[in-house]
């Protein structure tokens, strides 16, 4: 059984932690320099942590274990903006990718690099102006890149977690966090 604590986090129980596992997994990579070369290691990891994970993927998890009891209501927000950024005229892929995540409610958006996805979810955030927003990525390099594009377009209440940070400010409109960080965050 999963309980949605809230728009946040969910609870697996003892029993379902194993079952859903695969499907909260990714495959990371990290660099180790050395002194003739860098060298590019992988590894698997999750986003469950003592059962407790991202309410955005339950629908991922819904997807691929329907027979899976959960308990609460997924809230579902409501746009209250059209799509729009100051200077950008967004492709129709980005509109569709942006038209999916609004009709889901909550999930992942996988997209090729160089496809925009940080202008998908700038679009995103000006459709829901008053939202609490996580955006997570797998490096603190793309953090970085996507914290400047934030700002860049007039974006406030950011907050970064990774490199060392790890305070949550729940009052903080967006956080941008590695996968890592927020994962272990307690």
């Amino acid at each position: 059984m999963i309980t949605i604590l809230d728009p946040i986090f969910s609870e697996a129980d003892k029993e379902t932690i194993p079952i859903i596992k695969p499907a909260l997994s990714y495959k990371g990579t990290w660099a180790r320099p050395t002194k003739k070369k860098t060298i590019i290691e992988s590894y698997n990891a999750n986003v469950i942590n003592k059962g407790l994970f991202l309410t955005g993927l339950i629908p991922r998890i819904k997807s691929r274990f329907p027979d899976i009891e959960i308990v609460g209501d997924l809230e579902k927000l409501k746009p209250t903006k059209k799509p729009h950024l100051k200077g950008i005229t967004p492709r129709e892929d980005q509109l569709r990718l942006v038209s999916g995540a609004i009709d889901q409610g909550r999930g992942v958006l996988l997209s090729p690099t160089g496809s925009g996805k940080t202008v998908v979810a700038m679009l995103l955030l000006s459709c829901f102006p008053k939202a609490k927003v996580l955006f997570l990525c797998h490096s603190l390099s793309i953090i970085k890149q996507t914290e400047k594009e934030f700002k860049k377009f007039g974006f406030t209440g950011i907050q970064v977690l990774g490199g060392g940070e790890k305070t949550f400010n729940r009052k903080k409109r967006i956080t941008l966090s590695t996968i890592q960080t927020f994962v272990g965050i307690d």
